[in-house]
């Protein structure tokens, strides 16, 4: 038997900080898309919504750590959570949810837009 061997031991820590990383990027393109996707369904989209939401998008995309196919199955995921919890209850704009949650993501993205690279 061998000892561990420390070249070993980065690697592997390497590739688990990495999945990490994937992983919380997946998930931030996620929330994205979903919070666009209710800001959609509250009536709250504007040009400088739609252009913050875009780059954030695409920062999480370009930077290589959200595959084209992680990001199908985040954009079906979000739409199917926002059909199932949001759509489904029939009030769209008039639903409560839009003055804290919808108003919540319309600010990220305007702030996204704002903020400097």
């Amino acid at each position: 038997m061998h000892p561990p061997n420390l070249a070993s031991a980065v690697v592997v820590a390497a590739l688990v900080l990495g999945a990490s990383e994937v992983d919380a990027a997946n998930g931030a393109h996620r929330d994205a898309i979903r919070g666009f996707l209710i800001v959609k369904h509250c009536g709250f989209e504007t040009d400088e919504v739609r252009a913050g939401f875009r780059i954030e998008v695409i920062g999480l995309i370009g930077d290589g750590k959200v595959s084209a196919a992680a990001a199908k199955t985040d954009r079906d995921a979000a739409a199917d959570e926002v059909r199932r919890d949001w759509r489904n209850r029939g009030m769209g704009p008039a639903d409560p949810r839009c003055l804290t949650e919808g108003r919540a993501a319309v600010y990220h993205f305007l702030a996204v837009l704002k903020t400097p690279d």
